[in-house]
């Protein structure tokens, strides 16, 4: 699924994947045609994290392919005036509160959930970058950016420092001594061929474009490979066992080596591990109209449910794209936590002020919310939102009242004795491990005293991965040491030394 490979083959029972390659609508007013070349020729070779395969292209097809893309021009950047010059210290401040690198890497340090900004002072245009920061989703639709609601002068600082920092300057010195492009490249005659490529290629059944058309699949149905007769495969000079299985591992490994004069290998090269390759070729191989004896052993899409609640609310998840980060009723990342319950768990207050000043909520933690600038009447429309949608109605309801001092008294002592300081900061004492219950955000002050006691009670059955220990606690064990735990608020109780 992930590589799309439904793009070109045919496989009953699996749909034709979405299209989740960037856009290539407006990529001439985006990208450097030098860039361009670079990045057909070996998408890895110019970024580590690529997931686009690598054609083996000549050099005039290639020349080609890019004029017919650079052609692919946005009247808004072109019309756009250049962002005014910026001030870089401050856009580093930006990129830093934004927490870009959660999701990207640069130049192979950080995030693996979008592309690596490491050489995008070498890849786009300055213009291209302030309008795309201005509004992610209208250059990308498909994106999982957020908005962040930055300013002209924001984004002019955020550009400045992206080229200041992250431009390979070996590279555009080099670029710079061959200012001009070869002869012709942009010539109609250049611009068609490119143009056949493309539609051969069938790079549209990736990518969406301005004009898009409907492409038959390319490569052959895949729906009973997994009973292919080795007679009818021509192995080319190719010297691997006459297998099946060698050979789908072989074609996944290596597609051109089965290449010959009658028989050219359109299929690229995907640069996977082992692996992945062993991973895929057991799947292909599930692909046979024959029963098997255990379903377990069946490949079978799965079909996933999309979560999009309506109104006000719904628009601004998409918006900020906190699905990116958070998993929500099933989907979604785990990046940060689950706010399927959240509604259950945390209280009102703590959760508005949180998405009004997110960065000094637990400022322990070395990925944090990033600092999205919501409005008050955002920040009180997705609070009202996630209080309301996203709770559990099966949660005892516990009143302060009940949480006496001689309960909070006794949880102390019980937080003691099975070690909690061991990972929870309490005052200037404890472990990094869990959340702190002081630092930022108190305790008492975010969370709600019936999530507490429930999670205590079995953490494994809200979040089965957690490591915090199950200690089987009493019904009264559970509720002292939530008492002790809601005494932890700024308002705190008498007798309290928190």
């Amino acid at each position: 699924k992930s590589l799309a490979c439904t793009g070109c083959h045919r496989i009953d029972g699996f749909s034709t994947q979405d299209q989740t390659a960037p856009t290539l609508t407006g990529v001439g007013s985006k990208v450097s045609r030098k860039w361009l070349v670079r990045w057909l020729k070996n998408p890895r070779a110019v970024q580590s994290n690529a997931t686009m395969p690598t054609y083996q292209l000549s050099d005039e097809h290639l020349n080609a392919l890019a004029s017919y893309l650079m052609s692919f021009a946005d009247s808004s950047v072109l019309r756009a005036r250049d962002p005014l010059p910026g001030n870089g210290e401050l856009g580093g401040n930006l990129l830093r509160e934004a927490r870009c690198i959660s999701c990207h890497p640069f130049n192979g340090t950080g995030g693996h959930l979008a592309p690596d900004l490491g050489k995008i002072g070498n890849k786009v245009s300055k213009k291209w970058l302030a309008r795309m920061l201005q509004d992610p989703m209208r250059f990308q639709p498909n994106t999982t950016m957020p908005h962040f609601n930055l300013a002209p002068g924001d984004r002019s600082n955020l550009v400045e420092h992206l080229f200041e920092e992250y431009t390979d300057y070996e590279i555009r010195d080099e670029d710079d001594k061959h200012p001009a492009e070869p002869s012709g490249t942009d010539d109609l005659e250049n611009v068609e061929l490119g143009r056949r490529i493309f539609k051969e290629l069938r790079c549209a059944n990736c990518h969406a474009y301005e004009g898009e058309q409907e492409w038959l699949q390319l490569g052959p149905v895949l729906t009973t490979v997994g009973e292919k007769r080795m007679d009818d495969v021509d192995l080319g000079t190719s010297r691997i066992d006459r297998t099946l299985p060698e050979y789908i591992y072989a074609k996944i490994r290596e597609p051109q080596r089965f290449a010959t004069s009658n028989n050219l290998m359109k299929m690229p090269a995907y640069h996977l591990t082992d692996e992945q390759a062993k991973d895929l070729t057991i799947a292909l191989l599930s692909f046979d109209s024959r029963k098997v004896k255990s379903e377990q052993y069946l490949v079978r899409r799965l079909e996933e449910r999309l979560y999009k609640p309506a109104g006000e609310f719904g628009a601004l998840l998409e918006k900020y794209q906190c699905y990116s980060c958070h998993r929500i009723n099933g989907r979604g990342y785990n990046l940060a936590y689950d706010l399927s319950m959240e509604g259950s768990r945390v209280q009102r207050k703590w959760l508005y002020d949180y998405l009004m000043v997110s960065y000094s909520i637990r400022p322990i933690l070395v990925e944090r919310m990033p600092v999205f600038r919501f409005s008050p009447h955002e920040a009180a429309v997705l609070t009202d939102g996630i209080m309301e949608q996203y709770v559990r109605g099966d949660l005892p309801r516990i009143r302060n009242t009940e949480l006496t001092p001689q309960k909070v008294k006794a949880g102390e002592q019980l937080f003691h004795n099975k070690g909690c300081m061991a990972c929870h900061i309490v005052g200037e004492k404890g472990g990094y491990v869990g959340p702190s219950f002081t630092i930022g955000a108190k305790a008492g002050d975010k969370l709600q005293a019936g999530w507490v006691y429930t999670w205590l009670k079995n953490p494994q059955a809200i979040v089965p991965e957690v490591i915090e220990p199950n200690y089987n606690l009493s019904d009264e064990e559970a509720m002292a040491l939530t008492a002790y735990i809601m005494s932890m608020r700024t308002n705190r109780l008498a007798g309290s030394p928190y």
